[in-house]
């Protein structure tokens, strides 16, 4: 269908986000223009300009939509799965088959610029759908340490280790290719098995000394 019938029918704000997402995989932030993507599209620059104030804005709209796929995903495992724990894996496995599901949407949103939302305290102040996003993991791993699921650690430090682990899957599956690596799946797979192992691990409690009587009753 040609961008003249999407534009008949309604918003040309799905089309031109396509074809952002095909230039900045191309040609990387720095040299993502405007006026390269009005070419691409056949529209003029001031057309895009409707929806899109700048290239940062187009990017940070392409994470926005992947976020909110993956919200989505992760709202519907938190009904349908009882268990706390259980409930945390899947929803990191879900992270990795996305990544290799839609690499391209991936690259884009987190090979393509480091600072889309702003500063690190801008994230967590701006009402945006990767906050939220963040949030409900955050919150899932939270009541998994609550219910005693978890021993006593840090919620925030162990969801940033899960996701570090499942981006480092997701990376290496997207970039490297002169390397005998299992399969993603797999490595996720043990990746949270360990960390879940030792997150659910009692901290082993010291001896109590022996008391004096004792060893005079034993002996």
């Amino acid at each position: 269908m040609s961008l003249l019938k999407l534009q008949e029918r309604g918003s040309l704000r799905q089309p031109i986000l396509q074809a952002a997402r095909k230039l900045f995989l191309e040609l990387g932030y720095e040299r993502f223009s405007m006026r390269r993507l009005a070419r691409e599209i056949g529209y003029s620059p001031t057309t895009i300009y409707i929806y899109f104030r700048d290239k940062q804005a187009l990017l940070l709209a392409l994470c926005e939509e992947i976020a909110e796929f993956y919200l989505a995903r992760l709202q519907l495992l938190q009904r349908e799965e009882p268990h706390p724990v259980e409930r945390v894996r899947r929803a990191f496995l879900l992270c990795v088959q996305f990544g290799l599901e839609s690499p391209d949407h991936y690259r884009v949103a987190f090979f393509t610029h480091p600072r889309v939302y702003g500063a690190p305290e801008d994230f967590m102040r701006q009402d945006t759908v990767a906050r939220r996003t963040y949030c409900l993991l955050l919150n899932m791993v939270r009541q998994c340490v609550v219910q005693g699921h978890f021993r006593p650690l840090d919620p925030v430090l162990a969801t940033q280790s899960l996701w570090t682990a499942m981006y480092g899957v997701i990376a290496q599956a997207l970039f490297t290719h002169d390397f005998p690596l299992a399969q993603p799946e797999v490595l996720a797979g043990s990746l949270l098995e360990s960390l879940l192992g030792d997150y659910q691990t009692v901290a082993k409690q010291p001896e109590k000394p022996k008391d004096e009587s004792d060893e005079k009753i034993q002996s």
